[in-house]
Parts: structure tokens; C-alpha cells; sequence
């Protein structure tokens, strides 16, 4: 230990400094330090509810099938905490819309086959 006061050197525990009788302060007890945290990633959450939405509206699956695969990979790194927790709210809404829309587009594409379908059997009996 170091006296504050004269800097020269006591022994462990001293109270008092034997060279000029200053009080001791034992020196702070160090904090183990925190591991670094890693850099969060930016999040797709607006990209995946763009591509939700046009799902729904429009394209289908040609947009609902990414839009639902971006929005489950991004929602484990959310969960992993490599990705902000604000982006959840926008991730989890275009994901959703990404597979409604996916079943949507299916159940009208499954609909005009069946209409296609119907039609040529029609045809084959006249």
C-alpha cells in the first residue's frame, strides 16, 4: 500500500502511515469489466413490411415467400439480441402479411386452376 499523503510505501492493512500519520484509504476495489457488447445489426423490419404488403395487395407469393423468410431469420436475430428490439413490431406485421398473402395467392391460383380445369372438361364433351 501507498500513503496518499507522502507516497511512501506501508504495509498491507496499515491504517495509518508510519512516516507522517495520515489515514490510509485502502485502495477501491476494481469492477470486473462488462463484456463488450457486440454491435447491434440494422433490421429489414421496413423491407418486410413492403413486401408484405404488396403480398397482400398484389404479387402473392413472389413477395410473400421472401418477406416470410426475411421476417423469421431477422425475427431470431432480434431474439438473439443481435438485432434491435424496435424492429420487432415492423418485422412481425410484414412477416404476417407475407404469409396471408402467400395463402391468399395460392388459394387464387389453386381457384383458376381448378376454373381451368373445369373448363376443358366442359369442352372435351361437346
Amino acid at each position: 500500500m501507498v500513503c496518499n499523503n507522502c507516497n511512501s510505501q506501508q504495509p498491507e492493512g496499515s491504517k495509518f502511515c508510519s512516516n507522517c500519520g495520515a489515514a490510509i484509504e485502502p485502495a477501491a476495489a476494481t469492477q470486473p469489466q462488462q463484456p463488450a457488447r457486440p454491435a447491434l445489426r440494422q433490421g429489414r423490419g421496413g423491407v418486410i413490411l413492403t413486401l408484405g404488403i404488396l403480398a397482400l395487395v398484389l404479387t402473392g407469393p413472389i413477395t410473400g415467400i421472401p418477406a416470410w423468410v426475411m421476417g423469421h431469420s431477422d425475427m431470431k436475430s432480434i431474439n438473439a439480441g443481435l438485432i434491435d428490439q424496435s424492429e420487432r413490431g415492423l418485422t412481425t406485421a410484414g412477416m404476417v402479411l407475407g404469409i396471408i398473402g402467400t395463402c391468399l395467392g395460392a388459394l387464387v391460383l389453386i381457384g383458376i386452376f381448378i376454373v381451368i380445369l373445369v373448363s376443358l372438361i366442359g369442352l372435351s364433351e361437346m
